[in-house]
């Protein structure tokens, strides 16, 4: 008989030995799941020691499957038992420091969101070939001056990227700076004037992304320039953050959570005690608070503005009063246009009765051109043959009026001028000069070497009387940084009832007088930025015991007495919206309630609320 073998010789070992029973990795967990968003303790096996670290991506078994981690902390553990071992490193690159991952910590639970929806957003997804390049990080020189919080406005007349770079070169001699812009157009702008910039935009490669994030992070001192996702860059030595056009609704992440970057530059501020700069030519409603209670201080541009207003009789483009000023300001250069939408008319009503036209699907109607026929904004059904379905009137009455039907009829009132038009999707690239109209939307504009001879504003009224409570505040700021365009001895046009006093605002150069009686209406109502908003998009069979649950929160001290509970407002489909307010002061409750029970439905397996907190806009 031939001796037995023992089992021990050929079974297999422990997949790896552990380095200690002292050290365990604290990790994000890219988990999928809502609910499971707190950080996960996990034993380090021996071969990962030299290569583990804050902020490296680790492999790590979850519920049954492999999945990416981020190590958040090494932290000392009395017993391993229980815990799993890390499977991979993916990669001994670190792309968070602790400054950074508190900082996504903090805009999760500020934003009610799992850490690695923000993550998402604040790291770019891995290249190996650019993590096989070297990568050595610097030296930290942490002493910092008492930092300080300024909103300083533009002037008319000036180039605004010019005016930026010459500040950076003052207060980035010894460290570093980011500067957030809302779009790419304006990153370029000023990439051409500082060439040593570092840039995190959404037009470069994945693997230019990535090596310029890790740029930023690994060198000792930088000029980190780039779009909303870029507020999070880790950036060593790093003392000042600028937010350029802080008012922008392109600083608001599109996708969940929704964070705007002009917030999560605050909270970095007061977390990394950075300077925290906001430029721009008027601030919005939350900044304008900040310096109203003296929490911002407001280094104001001295200047004058020649503005003429021009009224409206009967709903007109063009009052008759304007065309020869026009004429007069076109002998002396371009003009530039103002218009709040591209395409010709947004909607149509009747010219009898001013009844809303609307297709048989229930959406509007609209014309492209003044040559095209009526027809559906949604299902696209043509109406060559349109009458009003009410009165049986033929006339159609044009409203929205965009670009195209600007150009139309400046065409016809101007005959002879050239007519440029510059939109969002073809912007018309900067120039020393132009010659005639350029009809821009907002942000398309060129900018010129010498200026405009005058700024046209037609149907300002509109512009200024929308139904969103935004509307207001983001047509002032559009009206003062377009007459930012000016020359000198330009001028701006206003077609807009003589009394309003955005006239008087303009031509002082002072955006506190309109900003002053905006903030004295929504302090009496509580509304933003004098209250923490949530939007949530709900079925309407769960929107009756949402709102129960909330007064008995109310009732129960869960929750301030003093929230607001709006709706529900009916959405399309079979969903509504419920909207809450409650005092700034009293916030924390709100969101700590809403972030729980988003948690209980995700452990309920039930489907989340589309929810924003401190969304762009409160209206549908």
């Amino acid at each position: 008989m031939k001796p037995l073998r023992l089992k021990a010789e050929v079974a297999k070992s422990v997949s790896t030995p552990l380095i200690s029973q002292i050290f365990v990795a604290r990790i994000f967990v890219d988990s999928g799941v809502y609910h499971l968003d707190k950080p996960y303790d996990y034993s380090i096996p021996e071969p990962f020691v030299d290569s583990l670290s804050i902020g490296v991506r680790v492999q790590i078994p979850f519920n049954g499957r492999e999945v990416e981690g981020l190590v958040l902390d090494i932290v000392s553990a009395k017993s391993l038992a229980g815990l799993k071992p890390i499977s991979k490193v993916i990669s001994p690159i670190s792309v968070a420091s602790q400054e950074s991952l508190e900082l996504i910590e903090a805009v999760a639970n500020a934003w009610a969101a799992h850490p690695y929806d923000v993550i998402r957003s604040a790291i770019p997804p891995r290249v190996p070939s650019v993590d096989r390049e070297e990568w050595a990080l610097p030296s930290k020189n942490v002493s910092r001056k008492n930092s300080e919080k300024q909103y300083l406005q533009l002037p008319p007349h000036i180039n605004p990227y010019e005016a930026l770079a010459e500040l950076t070169m003052k207060i980035s001699k010894n460290k570093s700076t980011l500067i957030i812009f809302p779009d790419n157009r304006a990153v370029e702008r000023f990439a051409r004037l500082r060439r040593d910039s570092i840039v995190l935009d959404s037009t470069l490669d994945r693997s230019t992304r990535y090596r310029n994030f890790l740029r930023a992070k690994y060198c000792e001192k930088s000029l980190v320039i780039g779009t909303r996702s870029a507020i999070f860059a880790d950036i060593p030595n790093l003392e000042t953050i600028v937010i350029f056009d802080e008012g922008s609704e392109h600083l608001y992440e599109v996708r969940a959570p929704g964070w705007n970057a002009r917030d999560v530059g605050l909270i970095r501020a007061d977390l990394q005690g950075l300077n925290f700069y906001a430029i721009g030519y008027s601030p919005s409603a939350n900044l304008a608070l900040m310096i109203d209670q003296g929490e911002m201080k407001f280094r104001s541009a001295k200047a004058r503005v020649s503005v003429e207003s021009f009224q409206q009789e009967f709903q007109e483009l063009l009052p008759g009063r304007i065309i020869p000023s026009i004429r007069s300001a076109l002998r002396g250069g371009p003009v530039l246009v103002l218009a709040a939408r591209k395409g010709y008319s947004q909607a149509i009503s009747c010219s009898k009765c001013r009844n809303i036209a609307l297709c048989t699907c229930g959406s509007r109607l609209f014309q492209r051109s003044a040559s095209s026929i009526i027809e559906c904004s949604l299902c696209e059904k043509a109406y060559p043959d349109w009458s009003c379905s009410w009165c049986n009137a033929k006339t159609p009455y044009l409203l929205s009026r965009g670009t195209t039907r600007f150009a139309h009829e400046i065409g016809k009132a101007l005959s002879g001028v050239k007519v440029l038009l510059s939109e969002g999707d073809s912007p018309l690239t900067d120039s020393k000069n132009f010659e005639g109209i350029v009809i821009a939307t907002p942000g398309s504009a060129p900018y010129l070497t010498d200026g405009y001879a005058a700024v046209v504003v037609l149907d300002a009224d509109k512009l200024l009387a929308q139904s969103d409570l935004k509307a207001q505040e983001r047509a002032e700021q559009l009206i003062f940084s377009q007459t930012g365009f000016l020359r000198r001895d330009g001028k701006v046009f206003l077609v807009i009832s003589h009394s309003h006093p955005i006239i008087g605002a303009l031509s002082s150069w002072k955006p506190s007088l309109l900003s002053r009686k905006q903030l004295a209406d929504r302090r009496d109502v509580l509304l933003p930025p004098f209250a923490k908003s949530v939007s949530i998009d709900i079925s309407s069979t769960e929107s009756s015991i949402l709102i129960r649950g909330l007064e008995t929160a109310k009732g129960d001290g869960r929750l301030s007495a003093n929230t607001r509970i709006l709706g529900p407002a009916e959405l399309k489909s079979d969903l509504v919206r419920v909207l809450l307010l409650a005092p700034v002061r009293e916030s924390e409750l709100l969101v700590t309630l809403i972030h729980e029970y988003q948690r209980r439905r995700s452990a309920s397996k039930k489907a989340l609320l589309v929810m924003r907190i401190d969304p762009y806009s409160l209206t549908k």
